[in-house]
């Protein structure tokens, strides 16, 4: 049987792929969940670095986060941050809100004049590459797609609720993106990676603004640490070890994380990163795979069956024979889409540290 306590996602590879499927999900997740606390502490130490609090270098702004970070891995019920990081929002928006002023402010009108369709497209392999990255990361709920189904009152209803949030926020990045890049598209080189780096520098609204950013940030790194040790507890067996030990392990996971940013100290590079190797192969590349498969050993299972004359079965499995044809070019592109983003982003990545 499949392993105690995984996850409706990991049971479904489980039975899909055995153990070896299995092991391959959880290294992926597990990567995913670095990748996305990484990201993070990028992003806190940027945001960090234009206020009074920055130590003078992205060094010392890094251990700053470090610190900041580690009495909350030694809270035993790490849900009560989750608090904090929700009324983030209220947060994000002044940001925004402010940002776009600013740009208004200095820039006014011009940026309507200032591009063209010709701007609206990407450029390059590269360019789809650091879109496709980025997008696959915001919006690759897939892999917690069972939780948030299982948590509902009437599960029924998950494919319509799914559709309208996702249409929604699509509409907000989309919208909301849109209007920052006509806004500052006279400015020297434009948005480059963070939007976040365009809030002004000094002045008592813009530190407030970043400040409070980089403290949601700092609330939200707990909650990718935690699933993180519990999936390395599980890997080596570790369950039943002191609560000393869950800490100290928390704390070793948030130091190869503030390395990581040290080492990729770009927002947008790791969220690209991230997305097109462990997002895009967890939403793109396994559900058709598992589908393909799951469809096989069903189709062997009635080979056997007495009501195999069936003109219903017989139908059924024709159904089944063109989902199939679906999966396989489904998962045709998302090997394909996983293998060309994931080498123009190393080959970028190659060329951010030659710097």
């Amino acid at each position: 049987g499949s392993p105690p306590g995984c996850s409706t996602f990991s049971y479904v590879t489980w039975f899909a792929t055995g153990a070896c499927g299995y092991q391959f999900v959880d290294v992926l997740q597990l990567t995913f969940l670095l990748g996305a606390t990484t990201a993070w502490i990028v992003a806190a130490v940027d945001l960090v670095g234009g206020t009074f609090l920055s130590l003078g270098s992205v060094t010392y702004d890094a251990a700053l986060v470090f610190l900041a970070v580690l009495p909350m891995l030694a809270i035993p019920d790490i849900s009560s941050i989750a608090k904090f990081s929700a009324g983030g929002l209220l947060v994000i928006c002044a940001s925004f809100a402010t940002i776009f002023v600013q740009g208004l402010r200095t820039y006014g009108l011009a940026g309507l004049e200032a591009v063209g369709w010709g701007d609206a497209f990407p450029d390059s392999l590269a360019d789809i590459s650091v879109y496709y990255g980025v997008a696959v990361f915001a919006f690759g709920f897939l892999p917690v797609s069972y939780n948030l189904r299982e948590s509902m009152k009437v599960p029924t209803r998950f494919d319509e609720a799914a559709w309208l949030g996702l249409g929604i926020t699509a509409i907000i990045y989309v919208g909301v993106g849109e209007l920052l890049w006509i806004v500052y598209a006279p400015a020297k080189g434009g948005i480059q990676g963070n939007i976040f780096n365009m809030l002004p520098r000094g002045g008592t609204m813009a530190t407030v603004l970043r400040l409070g950013m980089a403290l949601v940030l700092l609330f939200s790194i707990p909650l990718m640490i935690v699933p993180t040790e519990e999936i390395v507890e599980n890997k080596f067996n570790l369950r039943h070890e002191s609560f000393a030990s869950k800490v100290a392990l928390r704390f070793g996971l948030l130091l190869v994380s503030v390395a990581c940013s040290l080492l990729i100290p770009n927002f947008a590079l790791v969220l690209q990163l991230t997305g097109c190797t462990c997002i895009g192969i967890l939403s793109f590349v396994l559900p058709p795979l598992y589908h393909m498969m799951l469809v096989r050993q069903l189709h062997c299972s009635e080979k056997d069956s007495p009501n195999d004359v069936d003109k219903d079965a017989a139908a059924g499995r024709d159904r089944r024979t063109a989902r199939q044809r679906t999966d396989a070019v489904m998962f045709v592109l998302g090997i394909a889409s996983t293998i060309v983003s994931t080498a123009q982003t190393l080959g970028k990545m190659r060329a951010e540290l030659a710097l």
